[in-house]
């Protein structure tokens, strides 16, 4: 252990005794920067990855300042040493493991410390998130490299495994409406829910027929993570038959989160219960596989939300868009009969027939996600009445500007000799005309004029 790290270990213990927030929170200032700024290993960060087990422990006290710092700190040194795994050695491998690690092992203690505040839950969530695919990349390089330690990134991995796990255990409770900082509310509950519906579609295969345009959001890359990537040999840190069955288990939580636990009550609020079907409907079109667990409990919800007492037009409508765009998926045909008896009961039998229509038809496959210059297209061809006209009238204006200043330029060149005289000679043929003037004089004056502009230009 080097002077550095010393240092940080003694102000680390330091902090712990001190009382006040203020001063535990100047404190890690201090380790922040000897972390940042004074770390003579460079890229290997020996000190804060020394540091990690007591981060660890100090993250336990009551003090939401505190945790947010050093949420962020790791968080930031974390992201840095993922970012070069692309090109990466055993040795940078492991550091960003091991950064990776400790990342998932501060987050996963805030998610289960019940004082833990609201604001450093969605924190913890949001970092989780933000880190799943760079941790599940660093792992799949840790898999190809030769004579390679696979401690740091199995334990990188448990690590993101057991943070899934503890989302998937907050989804399954009914967020709180009391409190204005209850580390169970809504907001973490809907920041949980992402976390664990990106686990659910990286932890699955995407077959075919997920590469389907038609019932996905057009901004979703499908297959850019998935077990897909795994190769066919045995792999020590990523089975992949026991990643898809935890994959299944997450999904079966979110499913179970949308049941009705009552006949007189709905499981969850309206907005959570709208992303939660919107959310369920795009892993059943993106990973068909999941369709037979996803489809009954969404028919189900649709039962319960159309009875007296519980009904919610709402969603009850979301219910209604979703249910044809999955019966449109030729995965869905199994449950065509139950889903189409729903829509016809709602007065979508329409609509339902439409969808079994298509779900025949051959379709363009989703290759990839559009280009930023087919959205910019895209939303031109959207704009309003009021963009239409702003647009027409700016190219009016600049259309009026350029015959400005082509007539100033006309107006300043010198007429000819022999252009002047004809001008003169037919400028004394043109009369104003008046009332009483016949059709044929009407013409003559039209063309005189006409050669007039002519022999201006």
């Amino acid at each position: 252990m080097d002077g550095a790290e010393r240092e940080v270990a003694t102000l680390l213990e330091q902090l712990q005794g001190l009382t006040s927030n203020a001063e535990q929170v100047e404190g890690f200032r201090r380790v922040q920067e000897i972390v940042q700024h004074r770390d003579p290993s460079g890229a290997e960060r020996r000190v804060l990855r020394g540091a990690l087990p007591l981060l660890g422990q100090i993250v336990q006290l009551r003090n939401a300042a505190l945790v947010t710092s050093i949420l962020q700190l790791v968080a930031q040194e974390a992201s840095s040493a993922s970012s070069t795994v692309t090109t990466a050695s055993a040795e940078t491998l492991d550091v960003a493991a091991a950064l990776s690690a400790g990342l998932y092992e501060v987050c996963h203690t805030v998610l289960l410390l019940s004082h833990s505040t609201e604001k450093n839950v969605v924190l913890a969530l949001q970092l989780a998130l933000g880190s799943l695919h760079s941790t599940f990349e660093v792992a799949l390089r840790a898999e190809t490299v030769e004579n390679g330690l696979d401690t740091e990134p199995r334990r990188a991995w448990d690590a993101a495994t057991r943070c899934l796990e503890a989302a998937a255990g907050i989804v399954a409770i009914v967020p709180e409406a009391t409190g204005s900082d209850s580390n169970r509310s809504a907001m973490v509950w809907l920041r949980a829910w992402k976390f664990v519906e990106s686990g659910v579609m990286l932890l699955s295969t995407a077959q075919d027929s997920s590469v389907y345009r038609d019932p996905a959001r057009s901004n979703i890359q499908p297959n850019t993570w998935s077990l897909d990537r795994l190769s066919a040999g045995t792999q020590a840190i990523l089975p992949k038959t026991k990643l898809e069955e935890f994959g299944v288990m997450l999904l079966k939580a979110m499913c179970e989160a949308v049941t009705s636990k009552s006949d007189n009550r709905l499981p969850l609020q309206r907005r959570e219960l709208s992303v939660a079907v919107n959310s369920l409907s795009l892993l059943a079109s993106l990973r068909p596989q999941h369709m037979p667990n996803i489809l009954p409990k969404l028919t189900a919800l649709s039962t319960v939300v159309a009875t007296p007492g519980t009904e919610d037009p709402v969603v009850q409508k979301s219910l209604t868009a979703n249910l044809v765009k999955l019966l449109s998926h030729p995965s869905a045909q199994v449950f065509a009969d139950e889903v189409t008896d729903i829509l016809i009961a709602v007065g979508a039998s329409q609509r339902a027939f439409s969808a079994i229509s298509k779900s025949k038809e051959q379709r363009r496959k989703y290759t990839s996600a559009p280009t930023e210059a087919s959205l910019r297209r895209a939303r031109i061809g959207k704009r309003t009445a009021t963009q239409s006209i702003t647009e027409r009238v700016e190219n009016a204006n600049a259309h009026a500007k350029r015959r400005r200043v082509n007539l100033s330029e006309s107006s300043a060149t010198p007429i000819p000799a022999e252009k002047h005289w004809q001008l003169k000679k037919v400028r004394s043929e043109c009369v104003i005309l008046g009332s009483g003037e016949t059709q044929d004089s009407k013409h003559r004056a039209k063309n005189n004029q006409h050669w007039c502009q002519f022999l201006m230009k």
